[in-house]
């Protein structure tokens, strides 16, 4: 055989090998389910609606479910789990179901399931999620990343520090390819709290570190902020980062696309999924989750009755926007009249700041509160 003719044959047997598995990858909707506690968050959002789009296109299927509801038999149909919102030290109801709920995630990975940690680190909400890895060989440590070299700060909006890294494993799958990664830190750049270091044995792998001059507040160099280890048949990952920042709301305006767009946590989380997924879906046990077509909202029908018995606030809730139109609040001298818990479009809500003050104007409002 001609040699040239050779060497085309060899280059086309090796690009189907390389390409064959990502195509029979794609060909299987990897099902991912979102944990936590969602029903205190406004509108009851367990996703960023952007982010979910994105992954709905390219056939993620996406489902959630609050902590209550954990069972082995839920869990089954995904092919990970994103653990989000653990509840804080103080919520002892919530850290009781947490504590309580353990043994299931654990059963999930040792049988083949994927387990993305993120961590949301107010109220010693950290400490819960320490009970968990405790049993993987890993702990969250409560102090912050301080690196001046590397820190920075949001130029509007909130104003919020952020910190960026090129200190990225090549060698892992999860990083490899990818050069730099922004995590969030905090209102100030010695105090934040949004990413916090970890500590791990030997049977984890790092993806991403903190620059070499960082250190946290207690002096560890170079802090671990994202690992990755196999479990039994299955696989974790550790990001104590924020999840407002990623999964939650990364693609809120107010954030700017640093950590999801411009610090490649669209591209990192990706690969997590990819990773995490493997072992279920060349099993077959664990996944098959398709979620449902989005259906139409009921409108709800309220008697009288209903509304007699709900004080002055639940009734405006209950008739909706003809009673927030109508209702006048009896005032007083010396009485402010104002709107407190405005969301707008650059969070979870709707419209601008300008169209709120003029609307709130209008009604002779004196205040409203964002």
């Amino acid at each position: 055989m001609n040699r040239y003719f050779l060497k085309i044959w060899i280059v086309f047997i090796i690009s189907l090998v390389s390409v064959f598995p990502v195509f029979s990858q794609a060909a299987k909707k990897i099902a991912i389910v979102s944990i936590g506690n969602f029903r205190w968050i406004v509108g009851n959002r367990y996703i960023d609606p952007i982010y979910k789009k994105e992954l709905n296109k390219i056939g993620y299927q996406i489902g959630h479910l609050e902590y209550s509801d954990v069972t082995f038999g839920n869990l089954n149909p995904y092919n990970l789990c994103v653990l989000q919102w653990a509840p804080s030290e103080g919520d002892i109801g919530g850290s009781k179901i947490y504590e309580e709920k353990i043994p299931i995630f654990e059963k999930y990975v040792r049988d083949g399931g994927g387990l993305l940690i993120t961590c949301e680190p107010g109220y010693g909400a950290y400490k819960n999620i320490n009970k968990l890895l405790k049993i993987f060989g890993a702990q969250i440590i409560p102090e912050s990343i301080i690196d001046p070299k590397n820190d920075f700060r949001q130029n509007n909006y909130l104003r919020w520090w952020f910190g960026r890294t090129t200190n990225l494993n090549s060698k892992n799958p999860i990083s490899k390819g990818i050069r730099s990664f922004i995590y969030p830190l905090g209102y100030a750049p010695d105090g934040g709290e949004a990413t916090l270091p970890l500590k791990l044995n030997r049977k984890w792998h790092w993806i991403i570190k903190a620059m070499p001059g960082a250190k946290t507040t207690n002096g560890i160099s170079e802090p671990v902020i994202m690992a990755e280890r196999q479990y039994g048949k299955g696989r974790i990952v550790l990001m104590p980062m924020h999840t407002t920042f990623f999964f939650n709301a990364g693609y809120f305006p107010i954030w700017q696309g640093l950590t999801m767009v411009k610090g490649n946590g669209y591209k990192i989380l990706n690969n997590v999924y990819q990773w995490l997924a493997e072992p279920s879906l060349d099993s077959g046990i664990i996944g098959g989750y398709i979620q449902p077509k989005k259906q139409k909202l009921q409108k709800i029908t309220l008697t009288q009755k209903t509304l007699e018995h709900t004080d002055i606030y639940q009734q405006m809730l209950l008739e909706g926007e003809k009673q927030w139109t109508t209702f006048t609040l009896p005032v007083k001298k010396n009485d402010y009249i104002g709107l407190i818990g405005v969301h707008t479009s650059l969070s979870d809500g709707t419209g601008t700041v300008k169209d709120y003050v003029k609307a709130a104007k209008e009604k002779g409002y004196n205040f409203i509160i964002f």
